[in-house]
C-alpha cells in the first residue's frame, strides 16, 4: 500500500482509493477544513478532495490485463535477430505449423491428447560470438499468445532438424544449425502472436502469426473453421491409412463378418462376429509393448447401440489371443479385434483411440457385408 500525505493537522482524515492492483491511502485535512467551513456535507467534501487529487495526477491508470509488455521488436519470418544481451545468439524463425501428430525429441516422444494440438516452430540458430557457444533447451524460449491473451509456453525442449537429437551442441563462431520446438495448447486455440526471448530481462522478438501458421491438414481440421486452426477431437478416418494415436500409429486394414468361432468362442444365436484387422506401428524411439488394454475400440450398430467388444487382441492369422507383445521402434504388428453383432442390425461406426484421453478416430463400416 502506498500512502500520500497532504498538509498536516490535528485531525487528519484517511481517504482509501482502491485501484486495480493497488490500494492508495490519502491523508487530507487542510482542504477538508476549508471546505467544511463552507457548510458542505462530509461526503461531498471527500468527493471533491478525490477529484482534485485525480486532477493533480495522483490517481493511477489501471494496468492492462497480464504483465507489462516486454521491450523488444516485431520480427519477420526468415530474418535473423540478435537476442541475449551479454551472451548473444542469432535467431531466425523459418516456419510454423499446427499438428496433432507426434513430435520426437531425443529419446522421447510427445503427442497431444484429444483436446490438444501442437504448434511446431522451425528455426535457425547462429552463433555471432567469437568463441564457441554450447546450446541447450533454454538457449531460446518461446511463448505463444492466443486470441484470448492466454499465454502458452514451449515444451522446455529443443531438437535438431537433422536427426531429432537434443539441441545440445557446441556452435563454433559463425556456425548455424536448424532446430525445432513445440508448444502444447488447446485444440481450438487461435494464435496471433509468438514471443521469442533469451534471458528473462533481455529484449524479445515478437512475431505476428496471423496467416503465418501452416493450418492443420484434412481430416484433422474442423471443417467449420476456415483458418484450419481448430483440431477435431474425433477424426473421420479411412481404411488402410495410418493415423497418429499416441505412442503408436494405427491403420485399419479392413473389417468382415464371420459366424466362425474366434478364440474358441462361437457367436450366440442371432449374432455374428465382426472382425477388424489393424496394423500397429511403434513411433516411440524405444521399444513399446502392446496389450489388449493399449487401445480402446468401440463399435456402434445402425440403431445406436454400442456393441460388446470381446476384450481380446487376436492374432492376425490364427483364432487365438495375442499376448502382450513388444514392438521395436518403427516396426509393425498386425492384429485383430472382434465384436458380437446382431444379424438383423449391422454395425455402422468403428472408433479407436489410444488411452482414455487419446484422439478418437472414426471409421464408417456400414458397407461391410
Amino acid at each position: 500500500m502506498a500512502a500520500y500525505e497532504v498538509g498536516g493537522c490535528a485531525e487528519p482524515v484517511a481517504v482509501l482509493l482502491t485501484i486495480p492492483g493497488k490500494s492508495v491511502t490519502f491523508v487530507v485535512c487542510n482542504l477538508i477544513n476549508i471546505l467544511g467551513s463552507m457548510k458542505m456535507t462530509r461526503q461531498s467534501i471527500l468527493s471533491i478532495v478525490i477529484l482534485i487529487l485525480c486532477l493533480g495526477s495522483i490517481c493511477f491508470a489501471a494496468p492492462s490485463s497480464g504483465t507489462d509488455q516486454m521491450p523488444g521488436v516485431w520480427g519477420e519470418f526468415g530474418k535473423e535477430y540478435t537476442i541475449g544481451g551479454d551472451s548473444p545468439m542469432n535467431f531466425a524463425l523459418k516456419s510454423a505449423e499446427f499438428t496433432v501428430s507426434q513430435v520426437k525429441m531425443g529419446e522421447e516422444l510427445f503427442f497431444p491428447t484429444a483436446s490438444e494440438k501442437f504448434l511446431v516452430l522451425h528455426f535457425t540458430a547462429h552463433n555471432p560470438q567469437k568463441t564457441e557457444h554450447k546450446t541447450a533447451w533454454s538457449t531460446f524460449k518461446f511463448t505463444a499468445v492466443d486470441a484470448n491473451s492466454q499465454s502458452w509456453e514451449y515444451a522446455n525442449k529443443i531438437a535438431l532438424e537433422k536427426d531429432s537429437g537434443l539441441f545440445s551442441v557446441g556452435l563454433k563462431p559463425a556456425q548455424k544449425v536448424d532446430a525445432y520446438t513445440f508448444i502444447r495448447m488447446p485444440a481450438d486455440a487461435i494464435i496471433p502472436k509468438l514471443i521469442v526471448y533469451r534471458g528473462e530481462k533481455n529484449p524479445v522478438v515478437r512475431f505476428d502469426m496471423k496467416e503465418k501458421i501452416k493450418p492443420l491438414a484434412e481430416p484433422y481440421a474442423d471443417p467449420a473453421d476456415k483458418t484450419g486452426s481448430i483440431a477435431l477431437t474425433e477424426v473421420p478416418s479411412q481404411l488402410d491409412t495410418y493415423y497418429p494415436l499416441g505412442f503408436f500409429d494405427m491403420k485399419v486394414i479392413g473389417a468382415s463378418y464371420t459366424d466362425q468361432p474366434v478364440i474358441k468362442e462361437k457367436p450366440a444365436a442371432g449374432y455374428r462376429f465382426m472382425v477388424v484387422t489393424v496394423t500397429i506401428k511403434n513411433m516411440n524411439p524405444k521399444d513399446r509393448s502392446v496389450a489388449r488394454s493399449t487401445f480402446i475400440p468401440k463399435l456402434v450398430a445402425s440403431d445406436g447401440e454400442e456393441l460388446k467388444w470381446k476384450q481380446e487382441l487376436v492374432h492376425a492369422t490364427r483364432p487365438e489371443a495375442l499376448p502382450g507383445t513388444v514392438i521395436k521402434p518403427n516396426k509393425e504388428l498386425t492384429a485383430r479385434y472382434f465384436f458380437a453383432v446382431r444379424t438383423d442390425t449391422p454395425a455402422k461406426t468403428l472408433t479407436i483411440q489410444e488411452g482414455l484421453k487419446g484422439r478418437v478416430y472414426a471409421f464408417d463400416v456400414s458397407g461391410v457385408n
